[in-house]
């Protein structure tokens, strides 16, 4: 789970990152901050929140480390959400490595965890 607010009201952009993080995953953040900046000047130039807002990204802890840059994908995912003000879906699940372009990298293994969501996305496929 990641958690991302925005302060609207700040005049200056600044990306405030919290929780037990590696040095990758803090590197992953701001990999996904600049991507999210890119993609929001290139889809929707009218939206400048990222250029003011002071952005806070928030991993609480919990039961897997948070220490590899396969989260990439989803704090960009989570940053774009929070500018654009779309929700994610809750059931919605994503894990790869982004770059400054916005590929997501391959990933070199994948356990699915079993949990009611990915039980109603699978059987939806």
């Amino acid at each position: 789970m990641i958690e991302t607010i925005a302060d609207r009201k700040s005049t200056a952009p600044r990306l405030h990152i919290t929780g037990q993080l590696s040095e990758v995953m803090k590197e992953s953040s701001q990999i996904a901050y600049n991507f999210a900046k890119s993609f929001l000047a290139k889809y929707f130039p009218e939206n400048k929140i990222l250029q003011t807002a002071s952005l806070h990204i928030h991993f609480p802890s919990g039961e897997s480390p948070k220490d590899g840059p396969s989260a990439g994908i989803s704090i960009a995912t989570s940053i774009i959400s929070v500018a654009l003000n779309k929700p994610v879906a809750p059931y919605i699940s994503m894990t790869g490595e982004i770059t400054l372009t916005g590929q997501v990298l391959a990933i070199g293994a994948l356990l699915i965890k079993h949990n009611p969501y990915c039980k109603v996305l699978f059987n939806d496929l």
